[in-house]
């Protein structure tokens, strides 16, 4: 059955045991509970945007702030893009392997030179940054 959710108005099944739209629980009360029906529901303020919200939230539905118990969830705990760290990479050696072919088998070393200088371009692209051995290739193929 497809139910409303307390806290954001948003449409959950009624098996589900948080809304996957805000995270409110959605225990439903023992309707034969007298307290279940008498207990107030308890709101706090957003840490985030002050729109006020059940203190069992785990996310605002308005600005989808992380919280837990009505606080601000610390910035390293809170979801979201983990950044990958920038790889380093030095194209000297292509650059002497390179150098060496061009004596043995310069067809060969042409082809290595031009995959390398693309693949040392397009990482300049990625990182914003020269890798070292880039002018080499470069001077290689003039």
């Amino acid at each position: 059955m497809i139910v409303s959710c307390p806290e954001c108005n948003g449409k959950v099944s009624s098996t589900v045991p948080n809304c996957p739209h805000c995270g409110f629980k959605m225990t439903p009360p023992d309707p034969n509970s007298v307290e279940a029906l008498d207990a107030p529901v308890e709101r706090v303020p957003c840490p985030y945007c002050a729109e006020p919200i059940l203190l069992a939230a785990t996310i605002c539905p308005k600005c989808r702030g992380p919280v837990v118990q009505g606080k601000a969830v610390h910035p390293a705990h809170r979801p979201g893009k983990r950044v990958a760290p920038v790889i380093v990479k030095s194209f000297m050696s292509y650059a002497v392997i390179c150098m060496l072919l061009y004596l043995l088998c310069w067809p060969l070393s042409l082809i290595l030179n031009l995959m390398w200088y693309s693949e040392a371009n397009a990482l300049q692209k990625e990182t914003g940054q020269e890798p070292e051995g880039k002018g080499c290739l470069f001077v290689m193929l003039f």
